[in-house]
């Protein structure tokens, strides 16, 4: 007679002289050693199970104000997210006075702050979208931090994250930060351009020569986009007549 464990195989009398058996409980179908743990869901686990279940922003903050202080950077910026498409695509919506006067919401840009160091850019601007259509002041402490954000990783930011930047914070009420992204914009989006500009999508080269005309940028900026988008009509056409 022989045992199986993990493939392999005991003889009967050898599980018994060595006492291996002892360590050894036989738990669901399944042989477990002695001192070997299954894993538990976490409160992390039950923090991701709640939000995927908020179907209101109110849910959405009130799981944030019971779990905050154990929420990581990956929940915080998802919970913003959350908020944001609960208000934008609900038609019962949850009045924004009050998601800006709930408790949550406080804790919820206090745990964004903890974590600023880890977001990246792609958090920061799902950050501050959320922050901005919830309307919180432009020179409250947590928009003054994501701005920051912003500043320091500027250079990583596309074209189509600069444009739509730019419309998002026109809005802002100006300060010296707000003013000085304002500036910076133009000047990012015409360094990068040649090499970030997809040259694929026409829509999005049609919105960069806007861009560059409403500002007033370099005749060297707005050649490049002009011949990628002759570039482009001259392979639409060329595949047009295979």
């Amino acid at each position: 007679m022989s045992k199986t464990l993990a493939g392999c195989k005991l003889p009967w009398t050898l599980w018994k002289r060595t006492g291996a058996y002892r360590n050894v409980s036989f738990s669901q179908g399944m042989y477990i050693f002695s001192g070997q743990q299954t894993k538990q869901p976490t409160t992390v686990d039950f923090i991701d199970d709640y939000l995927t279940g908020a179907t209101t922003s109110a849910a959405v903050l009130k799981v944030v104000s019971d779990h905050y202080k154990k929420m990581n950077s990956e929940q915080v910026v998802r919970a913003l997210k959350t908020i944001f498409a609960i208000q934008k695509n609900n038609q019962i919506s949850t009045p924004i006075t009050k998601i800006l006067n709930h408790p949550g919401l406080e804790k919820l840009c206090m745990q964004l702050k903890v974590h600023s160091g880890v977001l990246d850019i792609s958090d920061i601007i799902d950050a501050l979208k959320t922050i901005s259509y919830l309307k919180v002041p432009s020179n409250s402490t947590i928009t003054q931090v994501l701005l920051q954000l912003l500043r320091h990783n500027i250079n990583s930011l596309n074209i189509q994250q600069i444009l739509f930047l730019e419309f998002l914070i026109s809005d802002f009420e100006k300060t010296p930060l707000v003013e000085a992204l304002i500036i910076a914009f133009p000047l990012v989006f015409e360094i990068y351009l040649p090499k970030k500009m997809d040259r694929r999508n026409a829509s999005h080269m049609a919105e960069c020569l806007w861009y560059a005309i409403r500002h007033k940028l370099s005749s060297d900026t707005l050649n490049v986009i002009i011949y990628a988008l002759k570039k482009y009509e001259e392979a639409r056409r060329y595949r047009g007549s295979v």
